[in-house]
């Protein structure tokens, strides 16, 4: 692969990484550089080559994404998902919902973890749940 294909896969997923995490984009661009170059150009040319591709809706791609990390405990990757989630448009009761969802697969330790992030999330960006009917 050459080198200029490599930037153009990178400065596609810069792209739509930020469109799709908002504020969080460059924070987390940053932070992936921090961790090491290398590991940040895979994960940041990866959103070019996974997210890129058509075939399903960001909103759907956010329900599948956060489904995936909160059945693995990925916490820490949760926390950055959960914003996308919210940019991408899903609602805080839709979250909810995709734990209570996973719940009933995964068991309660996991989905009470990851709820306990996802509702930092939420208060961070002035939200909350709605009452349940």
């Amino acid at each position: 692969m050459t080198e200029n294909k490599k930037d153009n896969r990178y400065d596609q997923g810069i792209e739509i990484m930020k469109g799709m995490m908002g504020k969080n984009g460059d924070k987390i661009a940053e932070e992936l550089q921090q961790l090491h170059p290398d590991i940040a150009h895979l994960v940041i040319a990866g959103y070019a080559d996974i997210f890129g591709r058509s075939g399903l809706e960001k909103k759907e791609r956010a329900i599948v994404i956060l489904t995936a990390l909160i059945i693995q405990g990925a916490t820490d990757q949760l926390y950055a998902h959960t914003y996308t989630a919210l940019n991408m448009g899903l609602t805080p009761n839709e979250i909810l919902e995709i734990v209570i969802q996973c719940t009933a697969y995964i068991g309660f330790p996991r989905s009470l973890s990851a709820l306990k992030v996802i509702q930092e999330v939420i208060k961070e960006n002035g939200l909350e749940f709605s009452k349940l009917p």
